[in-house]
């Protein structure tokens, strides 16, 4: 069956590696929440980033809106928001793109291999 009444958001794993100690790295997996964009909205995106107009981290603010498995060094799961994404976004050099690549994936209708 295909419903046209869908929801505004849906959720998908995102998942990237970091640095860690003695040259290892290590996996970190979240779900994230991205806004369902209108085709007019995805199709502009290539044109924006070539306008100089959208990069990589601008992108992530405009299509994410909320995450869960975020934790903070006390293992307390770390609501969503604005800050928090920026937090996100300049800590871990790899977080805009897995996010974009996630999201890039999901609207092919694959599930993402990491």
């Amino acid at each position: 069956m295909f419903k046209l009444d869908v929801s505004d958001t849906y959720s998908c794993v995102v998942s990237f590696e970091i640095p860690v100690n003695d040259g290892r790295t290590e996996k970190i997996t979240f779900d994230a929440t991205f806004k369902r964009l209108s085709r007019p909205e995805v199709v502009a995106i290539p044109q924006r980033i070539r306008d100089d107009a959208l990069g990589d981290d601008g992108l992530v603010r405009e299509i994410m809106v909320g995450w869960k498995g975020v934790v903070d060094g006390a293992g307390q799961e770390v609501p969503f928001s604005s800050s928090a994404l920026e937090q996100a976004i300049n800590k871990f050099i790899p977080f805009a793109p897995a996010v974009i690549a996630a999201w890039t994936n999901s609207l092919k209708g694959g599930k993402e291999k990491n």
